[in-house]
């Protein structure tokens, strides 16, 4: 499943964290539960001029899925 999404709270300041070395970015809603999801760093690839792409995301509710971030900004 994909679920594209302009719905997501980037980190800034003591927000971006360093977990087991890696960046913690910024966070998006789960589509089925409504969680926060976090985003790391290593998980981002360019997909197309729209948007980025996150790598498979599993939820805590179980829900496995595909985010792509549109409006992101290039420069991360």
């Amino acid at each position: 499943m994909t679920f594209k999404t302009s719905n997501f709270i980037k980190c800034t300041g003591v927000q971006i964290e360093k977990i087991d070395d890696r960046y913690r970015l910024a966070f998006v809603r789960c589509p089925k539960c409504r969680r926060y999801v976090n985003i790391y760093k290593d998980e981002l690839r360019i997909e197309d001029e729209n948007g980025y792409m996150l790598k498979d995301k599993k939820c805590s509710c179980g829900l496995k899925t595909r985010f792509i971030l549109e409006g992101w900004n290039k420069d991360v």
